[in-house]
């Protein structure tokens, strides 16, 4: 099945990176989760409780978002699953 894919296949092929330890947080998104006083554990928590988004073709890649309240994480799916940035929402 090629990209993109649904929001519940991207959810699901998260939730396998993630419980194979397969994900690599890219530089940007390190930092921009410092930024807002969190951390790569603060992602994995809302990849696995978060809504994954419709994906978006952005400089060649597909991305995908997955959100909860307080956080969205934008991943590709390259291997292993990348994670492109992330931010937390204002409240």
């Amino acid at each position: 099945m090629g990209e993109p894919f649904s929001p519940e296949r991207a959810k699901k092929l998260v939730l396998q990176a993630l419980d194979s330890g397969r994900v690599y947080f890219r530089p940007h998104a390190i930092r921009a989760l410092a930024d807002d006083k969190l951390n790569t554990v603060d992602a994995e928590r809302a990849m696995r409780g978060g809504v994954a988004q419709p994906g978006e073709l952005v400089s060649g890649e597909w991305r995908y978002q997955i959100s909860t309240r307080r956080l969205t994480v934008v991943v590709t799916f390259l291997d292993p699953l990348h994670v492109v940035t992330c931010f937390a929402h204002k409240r």
